[in-house]
């Protein structure tokens, strides 16, 4: 992420990347995708690449081809769980800034929802 991108919103993910990839597998995974994410309002779709165990050309080649993919349909995608080798691969083929990362909560920054304890519909609420 560069320094001017404003902050991304949270994520929730939503596709998982396995330990390897195949690149015969490419357009069926980007075909899923694409059938997946069609009737979502998500505009950031994360892709958990955590399981990815040994990053390589064609986990890069298939995470470039999923975010063209994302992009045609007006999404986005966002990494979680990038090991550090696959982050090193993306830098050194020039697709660090093009497969971002997903922002991870910061330890101790998180808001639970608030919502109102149950009461039955005959009690009236009461402030505290």
């Amino acid at each position: 992420m560069s320094a001017h991108e404003p902050p991304l919103p949270p994520c929730t993910p939503v596709w998982r990347i396995g330990e390897a990839v195949d690149r015969a597998d490419i357009p069926a995974l980007c075909e899923r995708l694409a059938l997946r994410i069609a009737g979502t309002g998500a505009s950031v779709i994360v892709c958990d690449v955590g399981g990815l165990t040994r990053p390589d050309a064609v986990a890069v080649e298939a995470l470039a081809r999923l975010q063209l993919t994302a992009r045609r349909l007006g999404r986005r995608i966002r990494l979680r769980g990038a090991s550090a080798e696959l982050l090193d691969l993306l830098a050194f083929v020039g697709l660090r800034g093009v497969l971002p990362l997903c922002p991870e909560p910061r330890a101790g920054h998180f808001d639970p929802p608030r919502v109102p304890p149950w009461r039955p519909p005959d009690q009236p609420h009461v402030s505290s």
